[in-house]
């Protein structure tokens, strides 16, 4: 079930900086909340207040709602009756969840990147791996995770399956939120970049059931390092 702080844990939106207004103001609303959310800006059990969302971003009470209800139907918000909307934590089995889908879907992607790619593929496969070291090495957190998602996402988009994709694409908010935990762990980096390096060596040699060896190795141990720190909300009853 899902907690739910008294008003005095509203959040506070007056040190945060919004991209400029686009054409539609709900559109905005809805990435610039988003975005919060997904780097834990705004951490979960925080009160998402129309009215001060709409005051704080300088536009009406309608975009903002519009916003929270899209964020609410992709899993970032719950809404209580006569109380409000709040950030969702993350449940064991929405963990358990996305772990298996990864598993399913990168093992089976990093084959057909073998079989499709070319030296120029790989290289460019080289150069984002490059980009996640030198994050790690300058403590950039953020950094390595846009050039983790990168990496990931390349090999995936090799499999050219727009069903699969679609499926995937519906749980990238809530990977993120994972991959921003895992930043916290300087450990975990320090592996993923070992894996990664597995990866890229299984792909330079074309050996695709390599590839897909220690890319579900690096699934599986992502997942054990993350188990250890995520703090889990209860699944609704």
């Amino acid at each position: 079930m899902y907690w739910f702080p008294d008003t005095s844990y509203k959040v506070l939106f007056m040190a945060m900086s919004f991209s400029p207004k686009p054409r539609s103001l709900t559109e905005w609303a809805y990435l610039s909340i988003k975005e919060q959310i997904l780097d834990n800006k705004i951490t979960t059990g925080s009160q998402l207040n129309i009215e001060e969302l709409a005051k704080e971003m300088n536009i009406s009470r309608t975009p903002i709602r519009e916003a929270l209800l899209r964020l609410k139907q992709n899993g970032l918000v719950v809404s209580a009756a006569n109380v409000g909307f709040f950030v969702c934590g993350i449940t064991k089995r929405d963990f358990d969840d996305i772990f298996e889908l990864r598993q399913l879907i990168e093992s089976y992607a990093v084959v057909k990147y073998v079989e499709k790619s070319n030296e120029d593929d790989t290289q460019a496969l080289i150069n984002l791996h490059e980009q996640c070291k030198l994050g790690a090495e300058a403590g950039n957190a953020k950094v390595f995770n846009n050039y983790d998602v990168q990496l990931h996402d390349t090999i995936i988009n090799s499999v050219g399956n727009r069903k699969m994709l679609a499926i995937y694409s519906d749980v990238a908010d809530l990977l993120y939120r994972l991959r921003v935990y895992a930043a916290k762990s300087s450990e975990n980096i320090r592996q993923s970049l070992n894996e990664h390096e597995k990866i890229i060596c299984a792909i330079k040699v074309k050996d695709s059931t390599l590839a897909r060896l220690v890319m579900e190795e690096h699934i599986l141990n992502i997942r054990a390092r993350l188990e250890k720190i995520v703090e889990f909300e209860d699944d609704e009853a």
